[in-house]
């Protein structure tokens, strides 16, 4: 009786353990898998969610399908880019936290920028197919973004 009950106390550590090893995976933060130097200077940084740094990067460089966020007004300096759908991702998990002056979504979807981590606090839409060059009220606030799957939340 004595080893069952060990027993059934190992079994459930041990389930505690993987529930907690599969949470943990499930919301690690984006690690970087590639960077790359072009000839003329530009990097690029690629990270396992799909997302990608671009510095220096312009307006026409954000990838049709991608919503992009740049550091400087009139879409200059470093550019995020993001096509991940459904969940939010924040961006200090890419040293962008605070950082996001002018965007372009070149999607047929909505996607909005909120002021905390995860979706928290005040929110803005980026309505599909459009862009600001200079985040008015909402310059150096976002730290995390979302893209949906419809257009129809904004």
């Amino acid at each position: 009786m004595r080893i069952a009950k060990v027993l059934l106390a190992v079994v459930a550590v041990l389930g505690v353990i993987s529930s907690v090893a599969v949470a943990s995976e499930e919301s690690s933060a984006p690690t970087v898998v590639s960077s790359t130097t072009s000839s003329v200077g530009q990097s690029v940084t690629t990270f396992s969610d799909g997302a990608k740094l671009v510095t220096p990067a312009s307006f026409n460089e954000c990838p049709d399908g991608w919503v992009c966020l740049w550091e400087d007004k009139e879409y200059s300096g470093r550019m995020l880019e993001f096509q991940s759908r459904g969940f939010w991702q924040n961006l200090t998990d890419y040293g962008f936290n605070d950082k996001t002056t002018a965007w372009r979504n070149r999607t047929n979807d909505d996607a909005k920028l909120a002021q905390d981590i995860n979706g928290g606090g005040g929110q803005i839409c980026l309505q599909p197919n459009s862009s600001n060059s200079l985040l008015t009220g909402f310059n150096d606030l976002a730290s995390s973004i979302i893209i949906f799957k419809t257009a129809t939340v904004c």
